[in-house]
C-alpha cells in the first residue's frame, strides 16, 4: 500500500513526459497491475492491462499486445467472472493466429484450455489443449512442448486415461528444467499414475524432492551418493545423504558445498521458472 502511491506519481510523471507509448509507461503499468493483483483490487488491475493493450495496438506490438491480452483474461478469471473471461481468450486466440507465431499459439490454446478445464468445460479444452501440442511440435520450442504435453496429460489424468496421460507426462517432463513449477507439477503426477495414487495436485513433495536431487547429483560424482534425503523444518530445507562409498578428502570438503549450491540451484530455477 505504501507503494501504490510511488507508482501513480511515477505514472502521472511518466505520460507528461513521455507519454501513453513509452516503455517505461507500459512497464509501470504492468507493476500496478501486478501491485493490484496483490492487493486484491480487480477492476484497477484490468484496467491497467487494458491501457497496456491500447498502447501495444497503437505501436503495432502485436506479440506485446498478446501477452497483455492473456493476462486481461487472466485477471478477469481471477475476480471470481471465468465467463467473462472467454471472449478475451477468443480475442487472444485471433491475435495469436493473425501472428502466425507456432510458439504463441500453443501458449494461448493452453492456458485457455487449462481455463476451460477448471470451470468444467471439458470438450473445449480437452481440443485447445491437442492443438497446443500440435503448434509446440510445430515451433520446435522445446519448452513450449513439454508444457503443452504436461498440461494435456494432466488434463487426461483428471479424466481416467492414465496411459496416454502417462506417455505425454513421460515425454514432456524431461523437456524442462528439472525445478521449472510445470516440471514439478508433472513429475508429482507422474508418480501418481505409476504408484496408483492420487491424481498428485495436492503433493509437491515428492516431485520437489526429486528435482533438487537431480541438480545435486550434477554436482557430485556419480558413483559417490546413495540416498539424500530431504526435511523442512522452519521453512529451511535440511539435507541429509548417505554415500556409496567413502569419499576421499577432496570430496569430503566439495560435498557441503555442493549441497548449499543445489540448494541455490534449485530455489533460483524454481524462482525463473515460475
Amino acid at each position: 500500500r505504501l507503494v501504490r502511491p510511488v507508482l501513480d506519481e511515477l505514472l502521472a510523471l511518466l505520460l507528461q513526459r513521455f507519454g501513453e507509448t513509452n516503455l517505461w509507461t507500459l512497464q509501470t503499468l504492468t507493476w500496478i497491475a501486478n501491485l493490484e493483483r496483490s492487493l486484491g483490487n480487480h477492476a484497477v488491475r484490468q484496467q491497467s492491462i487494458r491501457r497496456v493493450i491500447s498502447a501495444c495496438d497503437s505501436m503495432g506490438d502485436q506479440a506485446q499486445a498478446l501477452e497483455a491480452c492473456q493476462g486481461l483474461a487472466l485477471a478477469i478469471s481471477e475476480a471470481g467472472t471465468p465467463e467473462a473471461a472467454i471472449p478475451v481468450y477468443r480475442e487472444a486466440l485471433t491475435r495469436s493466429d493473425e501472428m502466425g507465431d507456432p510458439a504463441s499459439q500453443s501458449q494461448v490454446r493452453r492456458n485457455f484450455g487449462l481455463m476451460l478445464a477448471e470451470n468444467d468445460q471439458r470438450d473445449e479444452a480437452e481440443q485447445l489443449m491437442r492443438e497446443a501440442v500440435h503448434f509446440a511440435n510445430r515451433a520446435g520450442d522445446i519448452e513450449k512442448q513439454g508444457e503443452a504435453e504436461i498440461a494435456l496429460g494432466i488434463f487426461l489424468q483428471h479424466g481416467g486415461h492414465l496411459e496416454e496421460a502417462k506417455e505425454l507426462l513421460s515425454r514432456g517432463i524431461p523437456s524442462l528444467d528439472s525445478a521449472h513449477p510445470h516440471a514439478l507439477m508433472g513429475r508429482s503426477h507422474l508418480n501418481a499414475i505409476e504408484s496408483g495414487g492420487s491424481c498428485g495436485c495436492g503433493d509437491m513433495s515428492q516431485a520437489a524432492v526429486d528435482a533438487f536431487c537431480e541438480i545435486l547429483r550434477e554436482q557430485v560424482p556419480e558413483d559417490l551418493l546413495e540416498e539424500v534425503q530431504i526435511e523442512m523444518v522452519d521453512g529451511e530445507m535440511k539435507v541429509q545423504v548417505r554415500l556409496k562409498r567413502e569419499p576421499s578428502q577432496e570430496e569430503q570438503e566439495m560435498l557441503p558445498r555442493a549441497m548449499r549450491h543445489a540448494q541455490h540451484q534449485f530455489q533460483e530455477r524454481l524462482r525463473r521458472g515460475s
